[in-house]
């Protein structure tokens, strides 16, 4: 990674949105989903970016 950091096409990839369906309650991180919901339910699909669905999964 760290050889691709000027590289316009990672900068890109990481800006783009996927839909992502969550397995499990996750309590507080509703404005992921842009609502006023306080948590996001298990089953529900949010739409975020490439670089914090790693996060997401690596954590």
């Amino acid at each position: 990674m760290e050889d691709d950091y000027y590289s316009i096409e990672s900068i890109l990839a990481e800006n783009q949105k996927i839909q992502c369906t969550f397995k499990v309650d996750v309590p507080d991180m509703g404005h992921l989903d842009g609502g006023k919901v306080g948590d996001i339910k298990a089953l529900s699909k949010v739409q975020i970016p490439l670089w914090m669905a790693y996060i997401l999964i690596f954590s």
